[in-house]
This record gives C-alpha cells, structure tokens and sequence, in this order.
C-alpha cells in the first residue's frame, strides 16, 4: 500500500511529500532521501549515512535511521509527519523547560521536553494531566497558535517559554 509521507529534516522549516510503499524499510527511505540531498550534509560537506540519521514520528518514537524494519512494522502511517535528524543532534538536543498557563492563571510546570518532541506531544502531556481532551486544547505562543504539526524548536519555543492554553 502507498503511504504519503510528510517529512522535515533539521535546518529545514517545510515539510515535503513523498510517497513510499508500506514495505519499504526505513533504512531504503532515508537513503533515498539522503541521496537526493533532502537530509543536509554534516558541517556542509561530510555526507551522513543513514546509521547516522534517526526518524522520529508523530508521537516522540525514535527509529533508528538504519533500521531494516519496513514503514508498515515500524506503525508508519498514510499522513504521517516524520522527522529527520542527525543521531548526535538529537542526543545533545537535551530537554527543556516549558511553562503551560490556562485561562485560570495557574501556571505550571512541564519538565523534561525535548525540542524535537511535536507541540501534539506537548498537548497529550497537558490533556492528561488536566484530564481535558486533547482536542479541546489549543496553545497561544507570543500571538500566535501554534500548530500540532510543528516540532518545540520549529515553533520558536525555548526553555522556560509559556504557553497560554486556550481551550476550543
């Protein structure tokens, strides 16, 4: 089966589409991505290898980018939002603070979030903490809402940003 894919790489604001069969492995889909440039080149001249890449999918799972696992084991899905990323640029990614205000006025505290992590992660952690669903929550990050889509670093956010919870 087809799945189109939404893919975003580091240094990279947009996603880009493309399709892959559900039997392809993830190794063969970073490679071919690595060969048409879409992954940047380390320091802009050492070509990675897909042992040096690791995908990162909707819900903060980690796949290595050598894997031989196909999309359909790995629960790749049609629309998925895959991220792409050098392994030693996630690692030394590390974790940030987040503050989470709603309309109450009692901020609080989310630890530990990662800057590759989706703002759809953030909202999981905030609906189960509140016991709110999570399609009633919506964030409000320096005038703007920011999109479920987006990583924590591609929506502008850095340690100990706040961010208004406004609910739908």
């Amino acid at each position: 089966m087809k799945l189109t894919l939404n893919l975003q790489t580091f240094g990279k604001k947009n996603f880009r589409v493309a399709q892959y069969d559900d039997q392809t492995t993830v190794k063969k889909m970073v490679d071919s991505l690595l060969e048409v440039n879409y992954v940047p080149t380390l320091d802009n001249y050492i070509k990675l290898f897909s042992k040096e890449i690791v995908v990162v999918i909707h819900d903060d799972i980690v796949i290595n980018g050598d894997s031989d696992n196909t999309l359909q084991q790995s629960n790749i899905v049609d629309g998925e939002y895959i991220y792409l990323l050098e392994r030693s640029e996630y690692f030394k990614i590390g974790s940030m603070k987040l503050f989470i205000k709603p309309l109450d006025g009692n901020k609080f505290t989310l630890d530990n979030i990662s800057c590759s992590q989706t703002i759809y992660s953030v909202a999981k952690l905030v609906s189960q903490r509140l016991m709110i669903p999570i399609e009633s929550i919506r964030f409000i990050f320096a005038g703007n809402q920011l999109d479920f889509k987006k990583s924590v670093s591609n929506s502008s956010l850095q340690t100990e940003s706040t961010l208004h919870l406004v609910l739908k």
